[in-house]
């Protein structure tokens, strides 16, 4: 056939005879196995139709048995409040202390396993407490936080305030609310203590130091003290929140100063007890150096810590308005602050 136009009909006379012959043959052996192959394929076709056909029938499957589950939320009892049963309450809230008489909690709840999802989709909840500890009634009471949910986490937070301070013992749990109706509430949280105040350190000792002062008419005094922490509550109590937030933030220190000596006794170089004059009014030190962690012992029965600061007091003589030498005699104290607040001072140092 040429590229362009009609296909032009072959002349016989033109083919020559073995050729003829051999494309004869050609022509007549595809179609042969033309044939051969739609005679096995009909054949394959019918073996598979008879193999249905006699093969054993499958046995029907039964479908299971509708089971008919309880909903979680039964009809409200006439005696029972304003609870409804639930059949997964949330967890217990996780509990911390977050300042003299305020906590952070923070809980899930759990799945309810209901028929309708859809239709128990917690909308509120709401934070039970109950003081616990030695001569205290246990008294179930309504938080009066707003609990809120996070959208990303799911998870329930409160921050309750109003607890007694210094040493106060509670619990919390969870109250959903679903469809109108509170649910029975969750597991109770562990106790959580509300922060107590640090106790009085200990002044251990008062020294002069001879390095020479930063200005003139003054002296560097080295203080020491230790400072006793809370040991650890028995084992059957477990006591959450309050360690942490009892660890010591800061310190205050102050002195309160006496006339060593009267007239004469400077000039005669005697020092006597009797002729010292009354203490002034305590005032704040000059801090020379900030105090600082000395030592540390993390003994959970008996905890304490040493600290130390240098401070900057008056020296030398002075004369008062009617021009009478004076000698100063120093006493220092210090107390402790963390969150529950400032501590109770020390007692005064040797003179």
């Amino acid at each position: 056939r040429p590229p362009f136009g009609p296909p032009l009909a072959p002349s016989v006379s033109a083919i020559p005879l073995p050729v003829a012959a051999a494309a004869a043959v050609a022509v007549s052996s595809g179609l042969d196995g033309f044939w051969d192959h739609v005679a096995r394929r009909r054949l394959l076709e019918f073996q598979g139709c008879l193999a249905f056909t006699l093969a054993p029938p499958l046995p029907q499957q039964q479908p299971p048995p509708l089971v008919q589950r309880p909903s979680p939320l039964q009809p409200r009892p006439a005696a029972s409040g304003d609870q409804r049963p639930l059949r997964s309450a949330p967890e217990a809230p996780r509990v911390l202390a977050r300042g003299p008489g305020a906590a952070a909690l923070e809980w899930h709840v759990l799945d309810l396993d209901l028929l309708w999802p859809e239709t128990t989709e917690v909308e509120e909840c709401a934070v039970e407490q109950v003081e616990v500890g030695a001569g205290v009634d246990a008294v179930v009471a309504r938080c009066g936080c707003h609990p809120r949910q996070c959208l990303r986490s799911h998870v329930w937070c409160a921050d309750v305030d109003g607890l007694r301070p210094d040493g106060a013992m509670y619990r919390f749990r969870a109250v959903p609310r679903v469809q109108g109706a509170w649910l029975t509430p969750g597991a109770w949280s562990a106790v959580l203590r509300t922060p107590r105040l640090p106790p009085p350190p200990e002044i251990l000792s008062v020294h002069l130091l001879l390095q020479p002062p930063p200005s003139a008419g003054s002296d560097l005094v080295h203080l020491v003290w230790r400072c006793r922490g809370f040991g650890a509550d028995a084992a059957p109590i477990r006591v959450v929140g309050a360690l942490a937030a009892e660890r010591v933030l800061g310190w205050e220190v102050r002195q309160r100063s006496s006339a060593a000596s009267v007239r004469g006794a400077v000039g005669a170089g005697t020092w006597r007890t009797c002729g010292a004059g009354g203490w002034g009014e305590p005032e704040g030190c000059i801090v020379h150096m900030e105090p600082r962690l000395l030592e540390r012992h993390d003994d959970p029965r008996a905890p304490w810590q040493v600290w130390e600061c240098v401070l900057l007091v008056p020296s030398g003589w002075h004369i008062d308005e009617l021009g009478i030498y004076h000698t100063l005699r120093h006493q220092f104290s210090a107390r402790a602050r963390n969150v529950a607040g400032l501590g109770a001072w020390a007692q005064w140092s040797a003179a």
